[in-house]
């Protein structure tokens, strides 16, 4: 009788430890999948406030844009006759100068293949070899005034944001490092 408590009170010890270790197991599992789940909400997060500071970015820089063509336009109306036929072109320079990117002969002699980033086919990635754009770097330090006069010259505003070039451009180079 003796024998037979013995042998149950070591099966239930070695039951309970058994049972304990699995138990911690499964609880270090939920926590790691937990821990994926705020790392890839985080992530989400992180990017969502980096194309909110870009929209601001774009926003304040358009806003800044409005306010230079407005103050050229009092001025212009301020000036005699004889000054406002040369008016529109002055007008045209300013605006379609106004935010065009770094143009490097390196970046010519030395392209990326614009075409990985998510949104740019051979048509866009021609176009904007055409304004001078050849490389992820150059696409990765836009700013509101490049994404406006680039969007200016594509026949497809509003993509650089909606598409997200500028974050996959940062991709693509911490990727090709």
């Amino acid at each position: 009788m003796r024998y037979l408590i013995e042998q149950s009170l070591i099966w239930l010890v070695s039951a309970g430890l058994i049972g304990g270790l699995i138990g911690y197991l499964l609880r270090a599992a939920n926590c790691r999948r937990d821990i994926d789940q705020l790392r890839k909400s985080m992530e989400r997060c992180k990017t969502r406030y980096a194309n909110a500071k870009n929209k601001i970015k774009y926003l304040e820089n358009k806003f800044s844009r409005v306010e230079e063509q407005n103050k050229l336009l009092i001025e212009l109306n301020n000036q005699d006759i004889e000054n406002k036929q040369d008016s529109p072109t002055q007008i045209e320079t300013v605006i379609t100068n106004k935010g065009r990117p770094i143009f490097s002969e390196e970046a010519r002699t030395n392209p990326d293949d614009l075409q990985k980033i998510n949104g740019i086919g051979p048509a866009i990635e021609k176009s904007l070899n055409k304004i001078g754009i050849f490389t992820y770097q150059q696409i990765s330090t836009f700013d509101a005034d490049n994404i406006d006069w680039v969007n200016q010259h594509l026949a497809f505003p509003g993509r650089i944001q909606r598409d997200q070039w500028i974050e996959q451009s940062i991709k693509l180079l911490e990727d090709t490092k």
